[in-house]
């Protein structure tokens, strides 16, 4: 399984000053953070509510703040900085302007969700801090048919699981792989609305192809009821009506494609 984005970058400081050190019977918090033995030394990296946002240097960045604990006592202290992404707020913009109603559900603390939340244009109402997995899965339950979850993370799974469709982005863990319906092969989030597009373009030709079947079926019927329905005409109208879907069909793969 892949790490979790904050474990990666404290792992890879960690790695850089201290390549020797190794954790053991290392497990996951049930609020947040990791814990393990060092030399038979019980430490953990937790999250910290006071200081949780810092100023930064750089615009739409959000510092969150992680505590290395020792037998229960702080010794260090992580500043983790992270942004949204650069193509997030149009992606949003678009599905916002397709009808989606959209909403942050977030793990992660108040203060950090909120400020994301605030570059990315959601309310106040629509931005969830400190969710966990059954809470993420209750609001999808909840959203109801029509739902569409995206996430990449282990603990997205069970919502990924609960919506109607589940959409994980490239870089998942295997555990939300596995939940998830759809799988973008691309890294950007603008593949979504592009999704959208397809999944609508395709109902699209659904419908219209059964529509064309239906009403080669109704004049096919009408013909036969009046008595009208030849073996000849019956065979040019038979393959006529699998050749219009066809070309239905070609026609929509066609704009389809990139």
């Amino acid at each position: 399984a892949q790490p979790h984005p904050v474990a990666k970058a404290i792992g890879k400081l960690v790695g850089e000053r201290a390549p020797e050190v190794t954790a053991e019977d290392v497990s996951a918090l049930p609020g947040g953070g990791v814990r393990g033995t060092i030399a038979g030394v019980p430490y953990s990296i937790q999250p910290l509510e006071t200081g949780a946002m810092k100023p930064s240097h750089e615009a739409n960045e959000l510092n969150a703040s992680y505590g290395l604990f020792r037998n229960d006592t702080k010794i260090a202290t992580f500043e983790i900085g992270d942004r949204a992404r650069a193509e997030a707020s149009h992606a949003l913009s678009e599905l916002r302007a397709s009808g989606f109603e959209t909403k942050l559900v977030s793990g992660d603390r108040a203060p950090v969700v909120q400020a994301c939340a605030k570059a990315l244009g959601f309310s106040v109402e629509d931005a969830v801090s400190r969710a966990t997995p059954e809470r993420k899965s209750q609001i999808l339950k909840a959203a109801g048919e029509g739902s569409v979850m995206i996430g990449d993370g282990a603990n997205d799974a069970a919502a990924l699981a609960a919506a109607t469709v589940g959409v994980a982005v490239r870089g998942s863990m295997e555990a939300s792989l596995r939940a998830a319906d759809v799988y973008l092969l691309r890294p950007d989030l603008e593949a979504v609305p592009e999704l959208f597009r397809i999944a609508r373009r395709t109902r699209g030709a659904i419908l219209r192809n059964l529509s064309f079947s239906v009403a080669f079926n109704l004049v096919a019927g009408a013909l036969a009821i009046q008595g009208s329905m030849t073996p000849l005409l019956a065979a040019i109208l038979m393959p006529l009506s699998s050749l219009t879907v066809l070309l239905s069909a070609i026609a929509t793969g066609r704009r389809l494609d990139p």
